[in-house]
């Protein structure tokens, strides 16, 4: 499932630099400007949820994964009771 999470967040970012790119005609300097921030935040959108994962921390990740809309209701309903209740304070 990580992997398929990493992807879908990857997919994400670039489908948002392709589209700072592509409206860059005569703002070349203000498309940079975005994409360098774009770049920033997608680091963030990478480090948080994926990097260190262990078994310790997993409902962390699990939790930050919701927050950013990569598990959907039916994933949610996979996991224990306990961890479904976490889950749904996010």
């Amino acid at each position: 499932m990580q992997s398929e999470k990493l992807a879908l967040t990857c997919e994400r970012i670039l489908v948002a630099a392709e589209d700072i790119a592509r409206h860059r005609k005569d703002h070349e300097h203000e498309a940079f400007l975005k994409l360098w921030e774009e770049t920033t935040s997608g680091k963030r959108l990478i480090a948080e949820p994926f990097d260190d994962v262990r078994r310790s921390n997993a409902v962390f990740k699990l939790m930050v994964w919701r927050r950013n809309g990569l598990l959907s209701d039916v994933e949610v309903a996979q996991f224990s009771e306990g961890t479904q209740q976490l889950l749904r304070l996010e």
